[in-house]
Parts: C-alpha cells; structure tokens; sequence
C-alpha cells in the first residue's frame, strides 16, 4: 500500500493553540447554559460534525497532502494500471515520477473522469512511465487508474501523488488538523447551527450573519482549486 511520504518538522502541525473537541462542545452548549446537559452537548457535537462536513464542500491549501505509489508492487491484485490509495484521499493533483535517487522527474497530470472515459479510451498499449492518472469512484472503489499501463520494465517505478484530503472531526477529545483561525471559523458557523435549534428566528439569524466574515475570510486565505 501507498505510505506517507516525508516527516513533519517539529513543532508542526501547528495545533498547539487548538481547543479539543469536548472543550468545543462545552463552549458551543454554554449558548444554551447547559454545557453540563448531556442532550445539549449531544447536540452542539452533531452541530459540529455538520459543520465541519460543510467545510469539506471546499478544498483547503491545508489540506495537500503527498503519498508514493508503488508502480511494480501495489497494483491492484489482477488489474494492470490501478492502485489502491489511502482512505483520506478527496481531488486528485497533478503528481510525478520519482527516479531510483528519490529525485523527482516527469510529471504525471490528474485528468477528471469525466474526460479520461472521452479522450483516454485506450489502454491496450503499455508504457515505461504513466503520463496521466484519473479515479473512476474515490468513494465506492478507493482506486486510481494511470496511461499507460505499466510495462513490465519502468523507468521511474515510483509516482508521487498530491492530493486533496478532507477535515477530519475527531473521533475522541482531540484537537483539529487545521489553522487555529480555521478553527474559529468552524465554531462560529457551529454556534450558528445550535442556535438554530434551540432559540428563534432572529438569534440565529444573528449568529449566521456573525459567522459570514469569518467563513469568508477563510476562503479568501485558505481555498485552494488545485492544479489548473
């Protein structure tokens, strides 16, 4: 299987200043005064999760991350020219050949689907090095496919692919993998969603128009749209 590639430097990444989810919880709850109430936590965490799968309609520059692929050993059992790729993978980008000196070489473009079944419709010939990958179903099959397939002699047997991950709400009392600014974002447009069912109109409409700035802000910052 595909590995992580590279080591974070210390002190990264930079979460330090995070508040855990429990502490979010409370905070988020204490709108209601009922930060000890297990039905009004229960609700503040689903307001959370909401909001941060709202959040995953976007890509965040944050959220680039690098795997290898292993072009002579992790194929898919049976299926010449497609891998399997880690659990967290969202977009593809444009990724590239590492040579036997793990220094990087061609790239290799990501091509949407949607245009690979039109332009890419042939794949009986073999290659020394894919040129273009794509992804049929990320969420059903978990594969990618490369052109050309493999031959059974390759020049950089090593792709290095860039992709898009989502956020990630914790399961247990842990902090964000985001920007401590991002995090704000994220329990603004919480608070608005618990005060949307649990006050009236005009408080929630308050609490959605105070957390705009912020969702913006973010976007302005932190949106990425890949690799055109």
């Amino acid at each position: 299987m595909a590995t992580v590639v590279g080591s974070t430097a210390s002190n990264f990444p930079q979460t330090s200043n995070n508040d855990t989810v429990d502490a979010i919880v409370d905070e988020i709850a204490d709108y209601e005064g009922a930060k000890t109430r297990t039905a009004m936590q229960n609700k503040a965490r689903a307001c959370l999760r909401r909001t941060t799968r709202e959040f995953n309609r976007m890509n965040w520059s944050f959220n680039r991350v690098t795997t290898d692929i292993d072009l002579e050993n992790d194929e898919v059992s049976g299926t010449v020219g497609e891998y399997a790729i880690p659990a967290d993978f969202k977009v593809g980008l444009r990724s590239q050949m590492v040579d036997s000196n793990s220094k990087t070489r061609e790239t290799v473009e990501w091509v949407e689907w949607r245009d690979w079944a039109r332009y890419v419709p042939d794949q009986s010939t073999t290659g020394s090095m894919p040129l273009a990958y794509t992804a049929r179903n990320i969420h059903q099959v978990g594969r990618i496919i490369v052109d050309p397939p493999p031959a059974t002699v390759l020049t950089y047997p090593t792709m290095r692919m860039f992709y898009f991950r989502r956020i990630i709400m914790p399961a247990g009392n842990e902090v964000f993998n985001v920007p401590e600014e991002f995090q704000e974002a994220i329990v603004q447009r919480a608070i608005y969603h618990f005060i949307s069912k649990v006050r009236n109109f005009r408080e929630a409409r308050d609490a959605g128009i105070s957390a705009g700035p912020m969702d913006l802000s973010m976007i302005e910052v932190y949106r990425d749209w890949g690799d055109k």
